[in-house]
């Protein structure tokens, strides 16, 4: 599973927040929550894809999570129940997988695969699920994986 590399304009995820241990969230209740916000919100968004932000937290294993949709600013006011968090420019290493497959990758990309000479982990910046192709259990899913430049 070799990645993609691409930078990324800042933006900002709008969505339903909640923090977790990864694996451990309300996933399907999150984005179902953010489904009934969906109709307010779709006029101003980047694009169609449904957007899984993790944020590091100072807590070992746990993040804080979105389960948002993209936009060039939050909506003001923002809708109640709603949370807007910062994704700041960064350059990712892409992975594609189906969300079916989503946990194998992720235990590959943190357990064996390796930034490319120059780059390290951001443990920073968010990572990002991309999911533009639904839900279903083989829909192509992206993880980004946010590096930095090292040396």
């Amino acid at each position: 599973m070799e990645p993609r590399y691409v930078d990324k304009e800042a933006f900002v995820v709008v969505g339903i927040p909640a923090r977790g241990a990864p694996g451990e969230l309300p996933y399907g209740r999150l984005w179902g929550e953010l489904d009934t916000h969906y109709p307010a919100l779709e006029d101003r968004l980047i694009d169609s894809a449904g957007y899984g932000a993790y944020y590091p937290t100072d807590q070992e294993g746990i993040v804080d999570f979105v389960a948002g949709v993209a936009m060039r600013a939050a909506p003001a006011p923002l809708p109640e129940g709603l949370a807007a968090r910062e994704v700041p420019a960064a350059h990712y290493a892409v992975f594609t997988c189906t969300l079916s497959t989503a946990g194998r990758a992720y235990g590959f990309i943190y357990g064996q695969w390796q930034p490319p000479a120059g780059y390290a982990f951001d443990h920073v910046s968010p990572s990002l699920e991309v999911y533009a192709h639904g839900n279903a259990p083989d829909a192509k899913t992206e993880i980004l994986v946010p590096l930095r430049r090292v040396g």
